[in-house]
């Protein structure tokens, strides 16, 4: 019977052409697997026996069906990206209504930037996803065509450099948007002239910003230093955020000590990273908070794994403590209030951990905290506007020909 069968098949692809064999596409929606194995089982047959011809039917017909496949997961996945998009950004838009009258001009500005930071990370990934899933069809075409694989590889070629640089692009200006939003070091010199930041990213935009705000008195000024979690797009994401959420916390309260401050910072992202989007990000934020107050001479300051180093003439480096816990993870936790008085030219600094992370030296291995810290007792006696470049230095000859590995922020204060 299986012979017969066999014959029969035989005789039927030797009479009919390709261009007789249609595929319907609603019926592929249900059995497109079924029917893609069918033809291709029978091209292995035909190509077996050196039916050439019928083989070249089936093997149409088997190409045709894995299209339409991957034009429908193509359209599915471009469906749950649109959804998402448009989620988002309907959710921001009734944000912004809200907030609508109690926005200043320069609130709003922000707001809007942060609008488009949103679609140009969303841009980012579906230009990734299509652009994989174009490479993917036109690597299995090319299958089918191995007299003209050179012209195939020439053009992919052609395509990546072209999508490679428009997301470079693309991320050059995420960068302006982060830099236009986040305070820069000519803001800080403004409340402390004799002060230098020290900003390396690990890639275009960084995961790692500082925070600044002076009181309408002048004389009590807050500053902060975060790390947020990730590089790149993701961490820059968190870094708006966290500004954000920093602006909007002094705007309510502007006499919030230091640990009361980073109650509400911790509770906000907790509810926000385990909102109904966020909850897969498990994303948080290292911060150092200091309340500075130049008339009284006195810092009250909160950490939460960030560092902060206090320096005294002729004295050496000194660690301030800090809580060992990282915003955003539990809903309530209670951080500590310290307090310390400085005098006229007492140095500060204020760091990430990406500076001690770096692996480098003879051994390859990590700078460390001590590291760092015997880098800033050789510095500190210099001129403040020689210890950053001095800084970078060492930073450079540690890691000599190792890559860095993260974010590296570091502030240094002459009080």
């Amino acid at each position: 019977m299986k012979e017969i069968i066999y014959i029969i098949l035989i005789f039927y692809s030797a009479f009919y052409k390709a261009d007789t064999l249609t595929v319907n596409k609603n019926l592929l929606e249900k059995k497109d697997s079924l029917l893609f194995n069918y033809y291709y089982s029978k091209y292995t047959v035909f190509k077996k026996i050196k039916q050439f011809d019928s083989a070249l039917i089936y093997r149409k017909c088997a190409d045709s069906i894995e299209e339409v496949m991957l034009d429908q997961a193509i359209e599915k996945q471009t469906n749950i990206i649109e959804t998402k998009y448009q989620s988002i950004k309907k959710d921001t838009e009734i944000k912004e209504l809200q907030h609508e009258n109690q926005l200043s001009t320069l609130e709003n500005k922000r707001h809007k930037l942060f609008i488009l930071f949103i679609v140009i990370t969303s841009f980012l990934t579906a230009l990734t996803l299509i652009f994989y899933i174009k490479r993917y069809r036109e690597k299995k075409k090319s299958n089918n065509a191995l007299l003209e694989k050179q012209n195939v590889i020439e053009h992919a070629n052609n395509e990546l450099s072209t999508y490679i640089n428009l997301m470079k692009e693309s991320i050059d200006y995420a960068a302006h948007i982060q830099q236009s939003i986040l305070p820069g070091e000519q803001m800080l010199k403004n409340y402390f002239p004799n002060s230098f930041i020290l900003n390396k990213p690990l890639e275009v935009v960084g995961g790692d910003f500082f925070w600044v705000h002076n009181s309408d008195s002048k004389k009590v000024t807050y500053i902060a230093l975060a790390d947020c979690t990730g590089h790149g797009v993701a961490g820059a994401f968190m870094t708006l955020l966290g500004d954000f959420i920093f602006n909007r916390i002094i705007e309510r309260n502007v006499e919030l000590k230091p640990s009361q401050f980073l109650q509400e910072v911790n509770a906000t992202l907790f509810k926000g990273i385990n909102s109904q989007y966020l909850q897969q990000i498990k994303s948080g934020m290292n911060v150092v908070l200091l309340k500075i107050d130049t008339e009284k001479k006195i810092i009250q300051y909160s950490g939460a794994k960030n560092y902060f180093f206090h320096a005294q003439s002729q004295n050496k480096i000194i660690e301030m403590p800090s809580t060992a816990y990282t915003l955003g993870y539990l809903e309530n936790f209670e951080f500590t209030d310290y307090e310390l008085k400085y005098e006229k030219n007492d140095f500060i600094y204020l760091c990430t951990d990406g500076y001690m992370d770096q692996k480098g030296g003879a051994n390859k291995s990590k700078l460390m905290k001590s590291g760092f810290i015997s880098i800033l007792n050789k510095i500190k006696e210099q001129k403040i506007e020689n210890q950053k470049q001095q800084l970078e230095n060492e930073f450079n000859n540690y890691k000599e020909t190792q890559k860095q590995i993260d974010d590296v922020f570091v502030i240094g204060i002459e009080l």
